[in-house]
């Protein structure tokens, strides 16, 4: 909506954008600069709510895919867009399109139904240009890369996940999932997949080694990030970045980033002096929303 002085003044909550009349919703699955996850799946049913299922709800998994599965068969939505090389691959682009969705993109006529598409000649609509076949050979490499996570042994991990409870119950923080949990087994027995580098290649990447790859990624983090927070929230002064769970309809947990601020101490000085030490920081208004830059 527009006010009088002529500046666009938003709404913080989505639900106030949304309307009968509302086609497109896009919308990040996380912060990259809170790093919070957002709870797509309750997002995307309140959307398809209140426009009747018209609306396509398109997500940009940039800043979540590297640290969280997306179970995109759970969240419900049109669309999913992930850049490669955050995820330690290529640089390329992946589009994840639901299939009817995609059939919504092209006008039908009585004598071309949607019902004569399949996936094939659906996907031949589209316009891919010349393919990068050196990037698709990284995305093969890309999938090693999480076969071999699935690979991991659970061993040290269950000694990581004691430790992140003990700073839980020392500081009362609420996490994400653990590796049990996202896995939907034991940690103690999450680790009965065994791949080896000769035969890695002989099997295709399945959600179920994806979860186990993924499990193994977030105990890894959680541990750094807790104990990170513990610190920080140590000292009067600094104010850690958060994000309005109840406008964002909750957030299922956090990635492993961190953003805060000093009372006193510049930005740019806490960075020097982290780097000073070894330690890898960023400082920087990192493509943010003005409203939030004001902040």
């Amino acid at each position: 909506k527009k006010s009088q002085d002529a500046e666009f003044d938003f709404s913080s909550k989505l639900e106030d954008l949304v309307s009968y009349k509302t086609r497109i919703v896009a919308l990040p699955h996380a912060s990259n600069i809170l790093g919070q996850i957002r709870d797509i799946a309750s997002l995307a049913k309140m959307i398809k709510s209140r426009t009747e299922g018209r609306a396509h709800v398109v997500v940009d998994g940039v800043a979540a895919a590297p640290h969280w599965f997306p179970n995109l068969k759970e969240l419900q939505i049109d669309w999913y867009v992930v850049s490669g090389h955050k995820l330690f691959g290529p640089h390329l682009g992946g589009l994840y399109g639901r299939f009817g969705g995609a059939v919504d993109l092209f006008p039908f006529t009585a004598s071309s139904a949607s019902s004569e598409y399949d996936h094939e000649s659906l996907f031949s609509l589209f316009e891919r240009g010349t393919a990068n076949y050196e990037g698709c050979a990284g995305i093969v490499g890309l999938g090693a890369y999480f076969q071999q996570l699935a690979s991991l042994s659970c061993q040290d991990i269950v000694a990581q996940e004691h430790t992140l409870n003990q700073l839980k119950a020392a500081t009362s923080l609420q996490s994400g999932q653990t590796c049990s949990e996202s896995s939907g087994d034991d940690a103690r027995t999450a680790g009965s997949i065994k791949l080896t580098v000769d035969n890695i290649t002989k099997h295709a990447l399945s959600v179920e080694l994806a979860k186990e790859a993924y499990s193994r990624i977030r105990i890894s983090e959680e541990p750094l990030v807790f104990a990170l927070l513990y610190g920080l929230q140590k000292f009067p002064k600094v104010r850690i970045l958060e994000g309005d769970e109840e406008q964002d309809l909750g957030c299922l947990a956090r990635l492993p980033i961190v953003s805060f601020e000093h009372q006193d101490i510049p930005a740019r000085d806490i960075h020097d002096i982290c780097t000073k030490r070894g330690i890898s920081c960023r400082v920087s208004s990192f493509l943010c929303t003005e409203r939030f830059a004001r902040d």
